[in-house]
């Protein structure tokens, strides 16, 4: 289960973190705004949820507006205070980073990514899943997915819906 709270509102996720660890759930906390807070900041939380039991730690673009390093500080602000706490990156596009931002969280290590078909999302998008998995699958990373049938599933459920900006899939 995915618990999520602004990062200056963690607190408020401790009795949902409690009641699922209680029901032997995975629980992941999800910091939306991150940046919202210091890195410091944003270990103090990572401290209180992993206390709590959370098994993972989003890092949450939320205006995407993040760049790698600034990534890369809130990793190293989770990897400072744990180093067993899993960590995600949940990447908005407003500058057009959500997919490079997703790949760097890959190379420092994170463990999951968000992402949707055709970048689907709040505001302009998430990182998109068709350019996510090619990336991924040309830096080298063993992909079980068949992409052939990703790319004709996201042409034929998702293209169409689209109505300004959608992404051919078969032209990626």
């Amino acid at each position: 289960i995915r618990v999520g709270t602004n990062v200056e509102s963690v607190g408020q996720s401790e009795e949902y973190i409690k009641h699922a660890k209680k029901r032997h759930m995975q629980v992941m906390a999800n910091y939306m705004k991150s940046y919202a807070a210091t890195p410091e900041e944003f270990s103090e939380a990572v401290k209180r949820s992993e206390a709590w039991g959370a098994d993972l730690i989003y890092i949450v673009d939320s205006a995407g507006n993040m760049i790698p390093e600034d990534i890369e500080r809130y990793f190293e602000a989770i990897r400072n205070c744990s180093d067993k706490i899993k960590v995600g990156f949940h990447g908005h596009d407003n500058i057009g980073l959500a997919l490079s931002n997703s790949l760097f969280a890959v190379e420092l290590g994170m463990y999951f990514i968000d992402c949707s078909l055709q970048g689907i999302g709040r505001s302009s998008g998430n990182t998109c899943l068709e350019h996510f998995a090619v990336c991924l699958q040309r830096m080298g990373y063993d992909m079980p997915v068949d992409m052939v049938s990703l790319l004709l599933d996201s042409k034929k459920y998702i293209y169409p819906f689209i109505k300004k900006g959608g992404i051919n899939p078969i032209d990626t």
